[in-house]
């Protein structure tokens, strides 16, 4: 069964990375490429570079409010460097346990690490599914697109995303989870699922900041779209701004799916796909999403630079402070 799902992931890949490259015009992208604006290219990046920081700062929320005093400085060193090896690792899970692991380097107890880390996902893809749904609606009713099979991604991916957040704070699943893990015989393992539970437990008491944090991740989507935006007047590309706004959620949901290495070729067929209803072509997708790719990669070059600095990349030992019994609240 392993070898069938292996297997089958493979011939995903394969098929989303050379689908754009044998319709793509090659000498259409260097044609394209030629007509690259510097200046706007400075403005992808930088929006990408705010992006990242955003991220960061509702990021060092969360670990504030789960007893971890930390300063933005140090939150956004240890980001960088688990963006930069996300880069490279199969999935972002990769970039998180790094993240972890140099945050919490001189610290025995990464429950409210580990914790946030997980509340930032689960509740990040829900608004991303929820601003990839309104896309979708804007799609298929403002534009008048019959689209039946973006509905059986978006609907499904909002369902799972939503069902998730549910069960990230239901004392049900936390019971289930731990029933079998208790089955694996390691005392450290039960013991380290029983603090991150309890975290996520006292996260469940402040519904405030988890709301918060849902507006702050859904206000976030703005940033890619802003960057798709001025990379499409980077190359000349006739992209309004209303199209990016419906089609780069839609291609951000599709490029996440958990069905490829960093989205390889996904994401450069979700662009070719999404935005050919915008009337761009396959070659100038393919570039802006090669080009995104690149900026992307290069914008995570902080974080290399800070694990060969002299220091090593160590951190400041961060204070625990363990927040307040959920019972309590």
């Amino acid at each position: 069964m392993r070898k069938r799902k292996s297997l089958i992931k493979t011939l995903i890949i394969v098929v989303a990375a050379a689908t754009p490259l044998l319709l793509v015009d090659w000498r259409e992208c260097l044609a394209t490429s030629k007509l690259a604006d510097m200046y706007m290219i400075l403005i992808v990046f930088a929006t990408i570079q705010i992006d990242r920081v955003f991220m960061t700062y509702k990021w060092t929320i969360l670990l504030r409010k789960s007893g971890v005093s930390i300063s933005i400085k140090t939150a956004l060193k240890a980001y960088y460097i688990g963006s930069f090896w996300a880069a490279f690792l199969p999935s972002s899970i990769g970039g998180d346990v790094v993240r972890v692991k140099w945050l919490m380097k001189e610290t025995s107890d990464r429950a409210y690490i580990i914790s946030s880390i997980i509340v930032e996902r689960f509740i990040g893809a829900l608004a991303q599914a929820f601003i990839a749904l309104i896309s979708f609606i804007l799609l298929t009713e403002y534009m008048n697109l019959k689209v039946p099979f973006l509905s059986r991604i978006i609907y499904p991916l909002l369902l799972l995303s939503a069902v998730g957040v549910v069960m990230l704070f239901s004392r049900t699943s936390h019971k289930i989870i731990y029933g079998i893990v208790c089955h694996i015989p390691s005392r450290r393992l039960h013991e380290s699922i029983q603090k991150v539970s309890n975290s996520l437990m006292a996260f469940r008491a402040r519904p405030g900041l988890l709301v918060s944090f849902l507006i702050l991740s859904t206000c976030e989507q703005v940033f890619p779209i802003i960057s798709t935006f001025a990379m499409a007047k980077a190359f000349l590309v006739d992209l309004s701004l209303i199209w990016a706004v419906i089609t780069v959620p839609i291609i951000l949901a599709i490029s996440r799916m958990p069905i490829s290495i960093n989205s390889f070729g996904v994401r450069e067929s979700a662009y070719a796909l999404i935005l050919s209803f915008a009337g761009v072509t396959v070659s100038q997708s393919v570039v802006m999403s090669l080009v995104d790719r690149v900026l992307l990669l290069v914008a995570t070059l902080p974080g290399a630079l800070w694990m060969i600095l002299p220091s090593g990349g160590h951190f400041p030992e961060p204070v625990i402070s363990r927040p307040a019994d959920p019972a309590e609240g």
